[in-house]
């Protein structure tokens, strides 16, 4: 059923009998993809493969995203603890030095 179908079109001014020739033209053609019936199951087959294949990709490059993000945030709380863990020590340092500094002026005039 491969053979080409002719539609005759009749010409009138009346603008309904050209819209039943197209009417008739979107007819046949539906019909000639009819006769081909595996095409159209493989266009809707790999339709939604590839609207699959597509969302697993941007899904996998999304959790790249998110895992790269978690590593980063992870290396700045490690360096935050490492800096607050630092200050304190320079502030016990520094914080002794004033009391001694204080405690010399007593020690002298002993």
């Amino acid at each position: 059923m491969s053979g080409k179908k002719t539609i005759k079109i009749q010409t009138d001014s009346d603008g309904d009998k050209e819209k039943e020739a197209d009417n008739k033209a979107a007819a046949a053609i539906g019909e000639a993809s009819q006769d081909r019936p595996e095409e159209q199951d493989k266009t809707k087959v790999d339709d939604p493969i590839k609207d699959l294949e597509a969302k697993l990709v941007s899904t996998e490059q999304e959790a790249r995203e998110n895992y790269d993000r978690l590593l980063r945030v992870s290396a700045e709380f490690e360096n935050y603890k490492k800096r607050t863990t630092r200050e304190l020590e320079e502030f016990r340092k520094y914080a002794n030095q004033s009391l001694i500094k204080e405690m010399l002026s007593v020690v002298d005039n002993l």
